[in-house]
């Protein structure tokens, strides 16, 4: 093959760019101390090894004899404080039914609450509402009492009262209370 006026041959340029890659990596791999580690080069400066401390084996140890000594009369014990006792979270009663008569209340006690019933004749058609009037709360009216469920939130937690019957000749509607799961 001929020269053309070329004074670098093809060849010897790949050769040449490939050794000083190959340098390149030498020293990269010389330099850097997770490549050192890598291909087990190590430092002069390495500290040796250390092995771990020796355990020290338990010593045996000598039980000494128990003395007796005669028995002494005990001191006066003050009586115990009763212990205290505290509220812990109440599961949920059992629901309680009511039954309210017309401008009559119920107290429910467990949700510190008050129901009262109201009836109306309006417009030929008789109505009732319940008033639920929690402590320390706004007062919720239903307006058109039938059978059904209202939530009411008290100091104590959160309420259903669900309307079981509406006796409108002797003007009564019977609820019950539960609290909210």
């Amino acid at each position: 093959m001929g020269n053309n006026g070329r004074s670098w041959d093809k060849n010897f340029i790949i050769a040449l760019l490939s050794f000083i890659i190959a340098v390149i990596a030498v020293v990269v791999t010389i330099t850097t101390p997770e490549l050192r580690n890598f291909f087990g080069l190590k430092d002069g400066n390495t500290p040796a090894p250390v092995l771990p401390a020796p355990t020290p084996q338990p010593e045996s140890k000598t039980i000494p004899p128990k003395i007796e000594t005669p028995p002494v009369k005990p001191a006066a014990v003050p009586k115990p404080k009763p212990p205290v006792i505290h509220q812990a979270v109440q599961e949920p009663a059992d629901p309680q039914e009511y039954i309210i008569g017309e401008n009559k209340s119920e107290f429910v006690k467990e949700a510190k609450a008050r129901l009262s019933v109201s009836f109306h004749d309006d417009t030929g058609e008789i109505t009732a509402k319940i008033t639920i009037s929690p402590a320390g709360k706004d007062s919720i009216v239903l307006p058109s009492v039938g059978i059904g469920s209202q939530e009411f939130a008290s100091s104590t937690g959160v309420f259903l009262v669900h309307v079981l019957n509406v006796d409108w000749d002797s003007r009564t509607v019977t609820v019950q209370v539960s609290r909210k799961l």
